[in-house]
C-alpha cells in the first residue's frame, strides 16, 4: 500500500451523524468488554487510562491493542528522538514556527498536548467499523477526531439546559470530561494507522524500493488530527441543528472539516499539474491552513529543512510531502505565506 492510500479523516457528515445519537443523551460511556485487540482476545485490564510518555500527555484507552497501539508508541518515543532545528543557514521554517510555535520536536509535543486529550481504538466513540474506514479508491482512514462534533452536540445539549459529560471507562475507573471546548481531544485510530505500509524509493542503481513507513508518516497523521481540534469562532445552538440536519455545511474555520480536492495543485517550481485527487470527496482542505496545510509544513520541516533524521527518513518525508500537496490547493504558496500565516487560536 502507498502513501496515496492513507488518509487522516475528519469529515463532519458521517463522523457527527454517528456520534450523535450517543452524545446527545449527554452521556457517552466508553467500555472496554466490547473490544478486542487484532489477535482477537480480550485486552488487558486495566483500572486508569494513562498519559503516553513524559513528552506526550495525551491518554491511552487500554482497549486499543495490537499494531496500533504498538505504531503509537513507537512513534511518540521516536519523533521526541529527534533534532528538527534548522539545518542550514537561512532554511525557511516559518510556517513550521507559525504553526507550531517553534522549531523543535517540543513544539509539537505542546501542540499535540494542547488538542488531542484521548486516544482510542477504531469505533469506540463512532462505532464506526473497519468497514467504514474506506473512503474509496483503495484509501482508508488512518485516524478521526470526533471532537469537534461532539462539541457542537454540546452545544445544542447546553441550550435545552443539559449538561453533556463524556465517560470514558477503563476497569474500575473512568475520566469524566465536561464538554467546554472544542479541544475535548478524542482521537479515534483508524484501520490505517495500525496497517504495515510502505513507500517507493529509487535505489543507485535505478530500481524502485517499498521501504516500511516509519513514524514520520504516523506522526504527520497526529499533527493533522490535532488541527481539527480547534475552533476559532462560537457555533450558536441554531447553528449546529442546521449542520446536524444536513441543511448546512459546518464552518470551515471550526474543526477545518474536509472538501472536495481541488482539480489542479502547484508545484514547488511554480509548475500547475492535474490533481490525482482531483474531485475526491472530503479528502482536502477547504481553506487555507486547515488540517492538510499544518501538516504539509510539518513534512516540509523534517524533509528539507530540519536535521536528524535519516537519509531514509528524509525520503519517507519528502514522500508524503508529495502525497500531502494533493490535498491542499495552491500549497507551496501557502507555506511562502502568500495567503498569510495561521490563526492556531481556538475558543
Amino acid at each position: 500500500m502507498n502513501s496515496r492510500n492513507f488518509v487522516a479523516k475528519w469529515n463532519l457528515g458521517r463522523a457527527a451523524f454517528s456520534v450523535a445519537g450517543i452524545a446527545i443523551s449527554l452521556a457517552m460511556t466508553v467500555l472496554t468488554s466490547a473490544c478486542r485487540d487484532d489477535a482477537g482476545t480480550p485486552p488487558p485490564r486495566e483500572d486508569v487510562l494513562e498519559a503516553l510518555n513524559e513528552h506526550i500527555r495525551a491518554k491511552v484507552h487500554p482497549a486499543l491493542q495490537g499494531r496500533p497501539r504498538l505504531h503509537l508508541v513507537e512513534t511518540m518515543a521516536d519523533m521526541m528522538l529527534v533534532n528538527v532545528a534548522p539545518a542550514r543557514p537561512g532554511a525557511n521554517v516559518e510556517s513550521f514556527r507559525r504553526v507550531f510555535g517553534g522549531t523543535s520536536m517540543s513544539n509539537v509535543a505542546l501542540f499535540l498536548n494542547d488538542r488531542i486529550k484521548y486516544i482510542l481504538p477504531q469505533g469506540l466513540v463512532t462505532g464506526a467499523s473497519a468497514a467504514d474506514q474506506s473512503l474509496g479508491g483503495g484509501m482508508v482512514v488512518g485516524a478521526t477526531n470526533v471532537g469537534v462534533p461532539i462539541y457542537l452536540q454540546s452545544v445544542i445539549a447546553r441550550a435545552r439546559g443539559m449538561n453533556p459529560v463524556i465517560r470514558i471507562r477503563a476497569g474500575s475507573r473512568e475520566d469524566q470530561i465536561e464538554i467546554t471546548s472544542p479541544r475535548v481531544g478524542l482521537v479515534e485510530l483508524g484501520v490505517g494507522f495500525g496497517m504495515e505500509t510502505r513507500f517507493p524509493v529509487r535505489t543507485e542503481d535505478g530500481r524502485t524500493a517499498l521501504l516500511a513507513h516509519t513514524w514520520v508518516r504516523r506522526s504527520s497523521t497526529l499533527v493533522h488530527e490535532a488541527r481539527h481540534s480547534d475552533c476559532r469562532v462560537g457555533v450558536t445552538a441554531a447553528e449546529a441543528e442546521a449542520v446536524f440536519r444536513g441543511e448546512t455545511q459546518p464552518r470551515p474555520d471550526c474543526g477545518y472539516p474536509h472538501g472536495t480536492c481541488p482539480a489542479t495543485i502547484s508545484l514547488p517550481d511554480g509548475t500547475i499539474v492535474p490533481n490525482s485527487a482531483a474531485g475526491v470527496e472530503g479528502a482536502c482542505d477547504r481553506i487555507p491552513w486547515g488540517s492538510y496545510g499544518v501538516q504539509l509544513a510539518y513534512l516540509k520541516h523534517l524533509a528539507l529543512d530540519g536535521r536528524g533524521l535519516t537519509e531514509r527518513q528524509r525520503a519517507e518525508a519528502l514522500t508524503e510531502f508529495a502525497d500531502t500537496l494533493m490535498r491542499v490547493e495552491n500549497g507551496i504558496s501557502l507555506l511562502r505565506g502568500d495567503f498569510g500565516w495561521p490563526d492556531m487560536s481556538s475558543i
